[in-house]
């Protein structure tokens, strides 16, 4: 597995002597006041700090095996380390569509391949990834592009939680016209009903359900497949059903 950028001269000796740059968290007093996010993460400065920390390993970077999704993170540390978030931020959309989700909740297997994990610690993979995609979110910079033209065919997808997103993005992105049905209220499922607001702010899924939108999704909300619509019948009016329904709540 081979990074985009495939080299670059950096003193991997001088590297791999530097620290972690802690990044910034609430203080205890303000935490317990409420249920907002406990992690402020980095500001451009001290990301770029940290990112400067990669080695850029040879190939194969044991962080990009680590990482189910194939981040290119090597490419992506040395955007931040040259404080370049947007171009960072689409390394990561290239091959995660919520890079800004994953970033905070991610178990971080990346970090654990991170060969500085056996020294001062690993690069802070996870929090620089929600940095970036935080800020290309500020500047507008990740929105779906769709095609002109449309094919004509239509997708139902059965719950808006992370696979029925990544599912409804895709479709929407081919040109097909794409519904998600979802049980719940709002739409997100498990970022939304499952995960806290310390660990994930509900204001970052939404601007994502909002991006969907934008591009033409429609959500279709308080509605149980196989209770108020059947899939035969949800077959019968789409060209494609995709079934995301997660584990669910008894």
């Amino acid at each position: 597995m081979l990074s985009e950028i495939e080299s670059h001269p950096v003193d991997r000796k001088a590297r791999v002597q530097l620290k972690p740059v802690g990044y910034l968290k609430r203080s205890a007093e303000e935490r317990v006041c409420d249920f907002d996010e406990v992690i402020l993460g980095f500001n451009g400065e001290l990301a770029a700090e940290e990112a400067a920390r990669c080695l850029q390993c040879p190939d194969p970077q044991p962080c990009m095996l680590s990482c189910p999704a194939g981040n290119d993170i090597p490419a992506a540390m040395w955007h931040i380390s040259q404080s370049e978030f947007i171009e960072a931020a689409q390394v990561f959309a290239a091959t995660s569509p919520l890079p800004e989700v994953c970033g905070r909740v991610c178990p971080n297997l990346c970090q654990q391949g991170c060969v500085l994990s056996q020294r001062w610690g690993a690069v802070s993979i996870g929090k620089l990834e929600a940095f970036v995609a935080d800020e290309a979110r500020l500047a507008d910079a990740l929105t779906i592009e769709v095609p002109a033209e449309k094919t004509g065919h239509r997708v139902a997808v059965v719950g808006s939680g992370p696979a029925g997103i990544t599912v409804a993005e895709d479709m929407i992105k081919l040109g097909h016209e794409v519904t998600v049905f979802e049980a719940w209220p709002e739409p997100g499922g498990v970022l939304v009903y499952g995960i806290p607001n310390f660990k994930l702010d509900k204001s970052v899924v939404m601007y994502k359900i909002q991006d969907l939108m934008d591009a033409g999704v429609e959500f279709v909300t308080n509605t149980r497949v196989g209770e108020d619509v059947t899939v035969d019948e949800l077959l019968g009016q789409y060209d494609a059903v995709f079934l995301g329904t997660g584990a669910g709540v008894q």
